[in-house]
């Protein structure tokens, strides 16, 4: 503020955001954390023998190596993020993350020669990932601080300390980290009651307005309260659905939105995650069409069925079974309000075409399906190859009919093993002369198979020569044509 030339006072970003939404308030002082008040909350605890106890050999060494390049150079190193997390969870994680107060990619330069390995710098980012030769990753980046412009935007980076890193992050359970350098290996830094709301099992924003900088942290927190099986703290719920009322969500980066959303089909109980997020009026926010109603909830509990009989047939394939849960949700929903749902995830335009042209071919195949039950096999299993996994579970899990749900599974647990022993060369010993008949033929006899009308090598190729007789004069002197 200016009166006259003089500078009276200041008025911050943090003040013009807590005017437009004084309700909001805030729970910590960003001015705090910018001044530095050093004092980590409690005592330090030293969790070393937890990291040799659940960490493997390898890790630990790598871990150990980062910290002495760390005080050889200067710098102060640590490990952060969720692994930090799940040690104290006793949980086991296989992504490592460093932040080091100084210059990431001249300390992971030094790290990767130290340990034979390789660097990718990324320089816009000021970070970098360290490649050992037996692709372990580590990615380390240097310690920053960011803010937001606008609600929803993308975040403004600047260098700062380990403690300005940590208050960037979404919660207090991952805003921990360990030293690493030889002088406190193992010491947990804890500035913001991490280690408190873990032991509480409770999920904690840093600050009040952590919604309104970055929305997507509205689906985030439900995501860990149902992965953890926390409770989202009774205030950082207060300031949810103060964010969720506002419309907040809908300025959320649409591709990351979608990917919490996919996280959370992808869980162990999503349907869990789905009621909570619909008690939470998050579902509703985005779009009434996500609403988690009656028929939608009687699906997802289809799907689960479904999968969970797929799981039972022991093939060596995992079908994403959140792609089944989203899917199923659009499929409920008229075209239109599918168009509407995926434009509030701001994808490419290939892939929009990419994931109706999906839709499209899960509803026409569902409709070629009415009649299976008067379909020979094979014309069923030709319809079928051209459909995913995921979209095969879906259709058992949306139709009414028990025929097509009799002729899917048939095709999941045994059509599609079904395979013709003739090939391209036993045709040509047969003496049939190389061109288009070749596709016609394999697949006629390919299609013989699947309807058990032959079951042999011999009995195709006696088929073949009943069904596509060879004109005079072709088939002499070719070896093994009359086998």
């Amino acid at each position: 503020m200016l009166e006259g030339a003089d500078v009276k006072g200041v008025i911050t970003r943090t003040d013009l955001l807590e005017a437009m939404h004084d309700d909001l308030g805030r729970t910590k002082s960003f001015e705090g954390v910018v001044k530095g008040e050093d004092t980590p909350q409690g005592k330090v605890r030293n969790i070393s023998e937890l990291m040799k106890e659940i960490l493997d050999a390898r890790t630990r060494r790598v871990l150990a190596t980062a910290g002495q390049v760390a005080e050889e150079s200067g710098y102060r190193a640590y490990l952060v993020g969720g692994l930090v997390r799940d040690l104290v969870l006793r949980r086991r994680n296989l992504d490592v993350d460093l932040v080091v107060e100084g210059d990431a990619i001249e300390f992971s330069r030094t790290l990767s020669r130290r340990l034979k390995a390789r660097v990718r710098p990324h320089r816009k980012f000021k970070t970098a990932v360290v490649i050992l030769k037996d692709g372990f990753k580590l990615d380390v980046a240097s310690a920053r601080t960011e803010y937001y412009e606008a609600p929803g935007a993308h975040p403004m980076i600047e260098r700062g300390s380990i403690k300005l890193d940590l208050y960037r992050r979404d919660f207090s359970i991952n805003a921990l980290a360990i030293r690493l350098n030889p002088d406190s290996f193992g010491q947990v830094v804890d500035y913001f009651g991490g280690l408190r709301d873990l032991k509480d099992h409770t999920v904690r924003v840093l600050h009040n307005l952590s919604f309104v900088d970055d929305p997507t942290r509205i689906v985030r927190a439900v995501r860990f309260e149902q992965k953890f099986q926390f409770r989202i703290g009774k205030h950082t719920e207060y300031l949810l659905k103060g964010a969720v009322k506002r419309g907040y969500l809908k300025r959320a980066q649409g591709p990351r939105l979608l990917n919490e959303i996919l996280v959370i089909l992808r869980s162990e109980k999503p349907i869990r995650g789905f009621d909570r997020l619909h008690e939470l009026g998050i579902l509703a926010s985005l779009h009434p069409g996500m609403a988690f109603d009656s028929r939608t909830r009687k699906v997802f509990e289809q799907v689960e069925r479904i999968h969970s009989w797929f799981q039972l047939l022991f093939l060596d394939e995992e079908p994403d079974v959140g792609e089944i849960f989203f899917n199923a949700i659009m499929l409920l929903r008229s075209a239109e309000v599918r168009n509407e749902i995926l434009g509030l995830f701001h994808l490419s335009e290939p892939r929009q075409r990419s994931i109706t042209a999906r839709w499209d071919t899960i509803s026409a195949t569902m409709k070629e399906l009415a009649y299976a039950d008067e379909q020979p096999l094979s014309r069923i299993a030709r319809l079928l190859d051209e459909v995913q996994t995921e979209d095969l579970l879906l259709i058992m899990s949306l139709t009414k009919r028990e025929s097509t749900v009799k002729a899917v599974s048939l095709y999941l647990s045994r059509l599609r093993f079904i395979r013709r022993e003739l090939d391209g060369k036993g045709l040509r010993q047969m003496g049939y002369p190389p061109g288009p008949i070749f596709r016609k033929v394999l697949q006629a006899t390919q299609d013989a198979r699947v309807d058990g009308v032959v079951n042999s090598l011999a009995e195709e190729k006696r088929w073949v020569r009943e069904n596509f007789p060879l004109e005079k004069g072709q088939g002499k002197g070719k070896k093994g044509g009359g086998k």
